[in-house]
């Protein structure tokens, strides 16, 4: 029984953590999965002068298809508006979530960046008739001391069973 690749959408502060986030990419795309939600700085950056409009019609399209949305998560992440409303999205139609931390990554220059906050911290969720935050609902890893090369495909396949996308 072949299993269908699994198609995540990567939610990421698309200017500061860019390079990182694309280092987490080339190692999914080896697996030979889809992903979507990464734009050509270009064409992002008409995404954003096109306003809220324009920013959520291109999120809706982006999550087309997908089960899980992998949020990667810099210095800057939890105040990008982009970045919110991408988690709302996505959970609103019912896509498992991963957030894994990348700051302890190098960057191009070599360099670390400061831990952020989870951003699903933010969201407050009904859970068993209770409001919870999502971050309650769904793990945070870290890239580099839990080993994200090797472990986000099983990373992306617990927050599909979580969602119940199985």
């Amino acid at each position: 029984e072949t299993v269908m690749p699994r198609h995540a959408f990567f939610c990421f502060h698309r200017e500061r953590d860019r390079w990182r986030a694309d280092q987490v990419r080339k190692s999914w795309i080896e697996r030979d999965t889809s992903e979507s939600g990464f734009p050509e700085p270009a064409d992002w950056n008409a995404i954003l002068d096109g306003g809220d409009e324009a920013l959520e019609a291109w999120i809706d399209q982006q999550l087309e298809g997908t089960t899980v949305t992998v949020v990667l998560v810099g210095a800057e992440t939890a105040e990008q508006d982009h970045v919110l409303t991408e988690i709302e999205k996505s959970y609103g139609r019912g896509n498992g979530l991963v957030v894994i931390f990348i700051n302890g990554m190098l960057d191009q220059g070599g360099a670390r960046d400061k831990k952020g906050a989870n951003p699903l911290a933010d969201f407050q969720v009904d859970h068993d008739r209770v409001k919870v935050p999502l971050s309650k609902l769904y793990p945070a890893y870290d890239w580099v001391t839990d080993m994200g090369r090797m472990n986000l495909n099983a990373w992306i396949e617990d927050a599909a069973r979580r969602a119940g996308k199985a």
